[in-house]
């Protein structure tokens, strides 16, 4: 980042300028642009990339501060030293930029800032940088950079949520097993409360619905990690006998991939829908000419070898040969790439949208926005229990984390009486078979959900205290998922550290 000083570039532009014991020709180090004509106030700041080019988008945002308010040269100069800060942290803790940031980026991003050892920031002080990085993020979908659902403020609320949550242990919202079975049921399938079916329900594609709510809760993927799943990946043509580890590449949160595990139940949810929902839209798409809008910039798959997980064809928009593992696509070609069968296009995109296409966040955000309503509006009825006002996507992870914790660590402390019984007597061995119960199921879930830091995973222990065997013996075919998924992992002292 560089200060705009008017005076000093008129100069610099014409000779090279001392900075400590070196000259700098500007000229050459602009590539051209001259920022003494481009509308910038002195004393504002700019920012180069790495090639030395100034970043456009950070250039549009500060540039157009005045016309929105922000009049003062010390306030725009602090946004955007604010926003300077947000995006050297999404390079060093995910080697990723702002246009592929994700709420969860953000959060994090809020909880290291205020839970820092030293010198951590106040809420005062959080909630300017997020209004910064908010309305830098809203000059992008203004230009066209992003679309509204996308980017670490398009799920619904997401700015008042960060600005209003506690940093810490209130940052972890999930969903008890029986509130997660009846927001699936009621808010998704359009059952009543009572568990009759509502004749009256229009709510789309309730199985494809249901069973995004599902993958996200029973395997802690990310919503962008779901949406962007293929069918090579999923493999649902061979038989389902048990849960399948699956790798999340390219879509993968800052690029870094991880394996998750799909359960055997959410596997056979999966092939339900793809043999029905699924087949319906393409086929709706295929008829309406909706798929053949698409033919000029599709990724025609010619080839897939389902054992290496590759396709090849041919990319029209490009005009070349395409071929790649399917984890190294990216979500943009994973949306473009499509083959012909029995005479009509098939996404390779696993959830699809109306239009046949890859389905889009902002899509999966309004499923559980309607859902919320839905559940909010049948409250007083016979059957209802307590739910939250509002449940996003990202809850469903949680939900994730936080069961598989506690089902590890008391699957774990079940299995092992003497364990059980050293930590009842507090004794020295005891100490230390406590030390492996707690560790190794901390670092299973963190494999399992790729957190980048053990910080964000042991959050989830101080809410162990509000699960206990009733609530997950009460709900019977998830809690299944639950226990299956702790047989299929790793052993103690055979798990790796985590990722």
């Amino acid at each position: 980042m560089a200060k705009f000083d008017l005076a000093v570039l008129h100069r610099g532009l014409s000779k090279p300028v001392r900075v400590g014991d070196d000259h700098v020709d500007l000229a050459e180090v602009l590539g051209g642009f001259d920022p003494t004509v481009c509308g910038l106030d002195d004393g504002l700041v700019f920012l180069f990339e790495d090639d030395g080019r100034p970043n456009l988008d950070f250039f549009r945002w500060v540039s157009g501060m005045a016309s929105r308010g922000k009049r003062s040269i010390e306030g725009r100069r602090g946004y955007a030293y604010d926003l300077a800060g947000w995006f050297d942290f999404l390079e060093d803790a995910y080697r990723t930029d702002y246009l592929s940031a994700e709420f969860e980026c953000l959060e994090e991003y809020g909880r290291e800032l205020r839970t820092a050892s030293e010198n951590p920031v106040s809420g005062e002080t959080w909630n300017r940088k997020l209004a910064a990085i908010r309305d830098f993020y809203r000059s992008l979908v203004r230009n066209g950079r992003i679309s509204s659902g996308d980017g670490p403020f398009g799920e619904p609320d997401a700015y008042r949520e960060l600005r209003s949550r506690a940093v810490g242990v209130r940052a972890v919202r999930y969903l008890l097993l029986p509130q997660l079975r009846y927001f699936i049921q009621v808010g998704i399938r359009g059952y009543r409360p009572d568990g009759t079916i509502d004749t009256a329900f229009r709510g789309g594609y309730p199985g494809r619905d249901s069973c995004m709510a599902k993958v996200l809760a029973t395997t802690g993927m990310r919503r962008n990690e779901m949406r962007s799943l293929t069918t090579v990946e999923a493999d649902l043509d061979g038989p389902i006998r048990q849960g399948r580890r699956l790798m999340i590449g390219a879509p993968a949160k800052g690029g870094r991939p991880g394996e998750v595990i799909v359960p055997r139940r959410t596997l056979a949810e999966l092939r339900a829908y793809v043999e029905g929902d699924r087949d319906v839209i393409v086929s709706v798409a295929n008829s309406t000419g909706s798929l053949a809008r698409q033919e000029s910039t599709m990724i025609v798959v010619e080839e897939i070898d389902q054992r290496r997980q590759t396709v090849k064809g041919w990319d029209r928009l490009a005009k070349r040969a395409f071929a790649k593992p399917v984890a190294a696509m990216s979500v943009g070609e994973r949306e473009r790439a499509y083959r012909r069968d029995a005479g009509r296009w098939e996404p390779l995109a696993l959830f699809v949208g109306e239009g046949g296409s890859m389905i889009s966040g902002n899509l999966v955000n309004r499923i559980f926005e309607t859902a919320n309503r839905r559940i909010w509006s049948r409250r007083a009825e016979v059957g209802a229990i307590e739910m939250p006002a509002k449940v996003t996507p990202h809850w469903m992870r949680h939900t994730f984390g936080m069961h598989l914790m506690w089902t590890l660590m008391h699957d774990l402390i079940e299995r092992d009486d003497r364990l059980a019984r050293l930590l009842r007597d507090h004794d020295e061995p005891g100490m230390r078979a406590y030390g492996q119960s707690v560790m190794w199921p901390v670092q299973v879930v963190q494999e399992l959900m790729r957190h980048r830091s053990l910080k964000t995973t042991w959050l989830y222990l101080y809410h162990l205290g509000e699960l206990d065997h009733s609530v997950i013996s009460s709900v019977d075919d998830l809690a299944e998922v639950f226990l299956a998924l702790g047989q299929q992992v790793a052993k103690p002292g055979a798990a790796d550290g985590a990722r």
